[in-house]
């Protein structure tokens, strides 16, 4: 039996932001192409929240979501890498400055309870438990779960200063991000 075929299917929890043009969209349309790959299928997403821009300041809020993505055997999170930075190009995502305004972001944060630390994948998503634009959609799809150090998704939530109102994530604190 080939090492893909004896790995059981897994969740992999993906990411997405932007903040211009019609992002919502961008989501939808990001979210069918993703579900079009091979072994691919989407499960849960969040609502879309509006997010304060973190870093650069003077730009436009975000807009961000979370989605479950169910991976069959034979997807490895390499591949879905790959995908993702492809779909990111394909929406116009130029990579200019850091946490500057974008079409279309993509983060890979968890694939089942794979770790990965190579130049081209970190696995879990090295940031995403200090952005609550990350852990807070993430909750309410998949209220418990348990990142692959034990850690559950409440007390990484209780570890970080924000706030939601109306939808909108506000985190006064980008030096944690």
């Amino acid at each position: 039996m080939s090492p893909a075929m004896a790995r059981p299917p897994v969740v992999a929890y993906v990411g997405l932001g932007g903040n211009l043009g019609d992002v919502e969209r961008t989501f939808a349309l990001a979210l069918d192409a993703l579900n079009a790959l091979p072994g691919v299928f989407t499960g849960r997403v969040s609502g879309v929240y509006r997010t304060q821009p973190q870093g650069l300041r003077e730009q436009p809020f975000f807009l961000n979501q979370v989605a479950a993505l169910d991976c069959g055997r034979a997807v490895r999170p390499e591949v879905l890498l790959d995908r993702m930075l492809a779909l990111e190009t394909a929406f116009g995502r130029v990579r200019e400055e850091k946490d500057g305004p974008r079409s279309l972001d993509l983060d890979l944060l968890l694939f089942g309870r794979e770790r990965r630390d190579s130049s081209r994948l970190i696995l879990p998503h090295p940031r995403m438990r200090r952005r609550a634009f990350v852990l807070v959609p993430l909750a309410e799809i998949a209220p418990d779960l348990i990142f692959p150090d034990g850690e559950l998704i409440a007390a990484a939530l209780g570890k970080i200063r924000y706030a939601v109102n109306g939808g909108v994530i506000f985190q006064d604190d980008p030096a944690t991000l």
